[in-house]
C-alpha cells in the first residue's frame, strides 16, 4: 500500500513537472492563450505552476493578467513564495498600482519574506517607481543591513526623483561602490535640473579616475561626453575622447552618437565627420546625429537638402521593416515606431509647406492618438504659414471616438487667435477655449 501511494505521488509530480515545461515552452513563443489553457486544465497545480504563468504574463507585458492571476492564486489558498512576491511587486511597479502594491507588502510582512534579497529589492523598486520615496527610504533603512542590493536600488530612486544631494550622501555611505553606481550618479548629475549638475558630473568623473576604485566602461564615457556637450567644454571633451580611444570604446555605438553630437554642438563639424567616417557600420544614432549637425550648420559636404519627399521615401523603407515585427507579434513596438515617424513626417510637411500630405499624415496620427493635441497645433501653424496673406479662417473637422472636434486657424495673429473650438461637444463651452489653447501649446512646445 505504501509503495502504491509512492507510485501515485511520483506520477502526479511527473505530470505537474511536464505540464510546467509545456507552459514554459508555449509562453516563450508568445502563445499565452495556449499556455493559459494548459494551465487551466491542470487538475493540480504547484506553486511553480502559478509562478510560471504569472511571470510569463509579466515578461510579455500582460501586467493586468498577471495581477489577476495572483489574486486568483491567493483566493485559492495557495501560499505565495518569494518568487511570487518579487514578480507581483514588479508588476505593481510597472502599473504604478500603489494600493495593490501596499496590499502585497502587507502579505510579505505576514509571510516573513521581506528579508529575502529579491523581495526586498522588489519592494524598494515598487515604491521608487510609484515615486513614494519616503516609503522606499523606510524599506531601505529596515533592510539595508541584510540586503546589499538595496543600496544600488535606493541610489537609483534618488536619481530618478532628482534628489541629487541625497543620492550623493548615500553614495558616500556605500560600503562598496562599483562602476554601475559611479556611472549612475554621474549620469544623474548630467540629466538633473541642477544648474551646476554637469560640472559636478565632471568633478565626480575626475575623482573616479583618481581613486582607482573601478574601471570606466562605455556607459560612463557616454554620460561624461554628454555632460561635456551640455557644458560646451571642447577641451574637456577632447580629453575624454582621447581616454576612450585608449580604452577601446571609440567605436561603441552608444558613444559614437554622443561624440558626434558633442562636436556638432561645439561647431567642430569636421571632427564630428571624422568620428563618423572612422566607423565601418554606423548605426541609426550616429547617422542621425551627423545629418542633423550638417544640416544645422549648413556644411558644404551636404550636397543636397532633404525635404518631405525624402521622408516619404524613407517611409516606404520603414513600412517594409515593420512587416517582420507584426509577424512576430511585436505590435506595441511597431505602433510606437509608426506614430513617432508620422509625427516627424507631419513636422516635415509643415516645414516644407506640403499641405495635402500634411492632412493625410495628420489623419493617420488621429487614428493612433485619441488626443493628438500637438498634431492639431502643428496643422494650425501649417495653415497660417501657407495662407499668411489671406487672413482667412480655415476649419478642419476630424471625427475621433465619435466626438466632433473643430480646429480654427486664424492667420491674423500668432498663436493668440488660434484655438480649437469645442463648442459642439457637450462637455465643453466657449469659456473653455482659452484654457484648451494654453493646454495645447504647453503640450506641444513644453514637453
Amino acid at each position: 500500500m505504501y509503495s502504491t501511494y509512492n507510485g501515485t505521488l511520483k506520477t502526479h509530480l511527473t505530470e505537474i513537472i511536464s505540464t510546467n515545461v509545456g507552459i514554459t515552452k508555449h509562453s516563450k513563443k508568445g502563445q499565452l492563450d495556449i499556455a493559459r489553457y494548459v494551465f487551466d486544465q491542470m487538475p493540480k497545480r504547484s506553486v511553480n505552476s502559478w509562478n510560471t504563468m504569472i511571470s510569463r504574463y509579466s515578461k510579455w507585458g500582460k501586467f493586468n493578467e498577471s495581477l489577476s492571476l495572483v489574486s486568483i492564486m491567493h483566493g485559492s489558498y495557495v501560499k505565495l513564495n518569494e518568487t511570487t512576491f518579487s514578480t507581483v511587486l514588479s508588476v505593481c511597479a510597472q502599473l504604478k498600482c500603489l494600493i495593490n502594491g501596499k496590499q502585497i507588502h502587507d502579505l510579505v510582512l505576514k509571510s516573513g519574506y521581506e528579508s529575502f534579497e529579491f523581495v526586498g529589492s522588489s519592494l524598494l523598486y515598487f515604491y521608487r517607481n510609484c515615486f513614494e520615496i519616503e516609503e522606499a527610504k523606510r524599506v531601505f533603512e529596515e533592510l539595508r543591513e541584510e540586503n546589499g542590493l538595496l543600496w544600488s536600488a535606493m541610489l537609483v530612486g534618488y536619481v530618478q526623483c532628482n534628489m541629487m544631494s541625497d543620492a550623493f550622501d548615500l553614495f558616500m555611505r556605500m560600503p562598496r561602490r562599483d562602476v554601475v553606481m559611479w556611472t549612475k550618479l554621474i549620469s544623474g548629475y548630467v540629466t538633473s535640473e541642477d544648474v551646476d549638475g554637469c560640472e559636478k558630473a565632471l568633478e565626480l568623473f575626475r575623482w573616479m579616475i583618481q581613486s582607482g576604485e573601478v574601471m570606466n566602461d562605455e556607459f560612463t564615457f557616454d554620460a561624461v561626453v554628454r555632460g561635456c556637450d551640455r557644458l560646451g567644454v571642447l577641451h574637456e571633451g577632447r580629453a575624454v575622447h582621447g581616454m576612450l580611444i585608449k580604452c577601446g570604446y571609440e567605436f561603441d555605438h552608444l558613444i559614437r552618437g554622443a561624440l558626434i553630437e558633442f562636436y556638432c554642438s561645439c561647431e567642430h563639424i569636421n571632427e564630428a565627420k571624422r568620428v563618423y567616417d572612422r566607423v565601418a557600420n554606423p548605426g541609426l544614432d550616429a547617422s542621425s546625429s551627423i545629418i542633423s549637425g550638417l544640416i544645422l550648420k549648413k556644411h558644404p559636404s551636404l550636397t543636397c537638402t532633404p525635404n518631405v519627399e525624402t521622408l516619404l521615401k524613407r517611409k516606404h523603407h520603414l513600412t517594409a521593416s515593420l512587416h517582420p515585427m507584426w509577424r512576430h507579434g511585436q505590435l506595441l513596438l511597431m505602433d510606437m515606431r509608426v506614430i513617432l515617424f508620422e509625427r516627424a513626417l507631419l513636422g516635415a510637411c509643415w516645414f516644407w509647406m506640403n499641405m495635402e500630405e500634411g492632412k493625410k499624415v495628420a489623419k493617420k496620427i488621429f487614428g493612433f492618438d485619441p488626443k493628438p493635441v500637438s498634431a492639431y497645433v502643428t496643422l494650425i501653424e501649417h495653415i497660417r504659414n501657407i495662407e499668411e496673406d489671406t487672413h482667412e479662417e480655415e476649419i478642419f473637422v476630424f471625427e475621433q471616438n465619435s466626438c466632433l472636434v473643430l480646429c480654427h486657424a486664424s492667420t491674423s495673429t500668432r498663436y493668440h487667435s488660434t484655438a480649437p473650438s469645442l463648442t459642439r461637444h457637450r462637455s465643453w463651452d466657449s469659456q473653455d477655449v482659452p484654457f484648451f489653447r494654453r493646454l495645447a501649446l504647453n503640450y506641444c512646445f513644453g514637453q
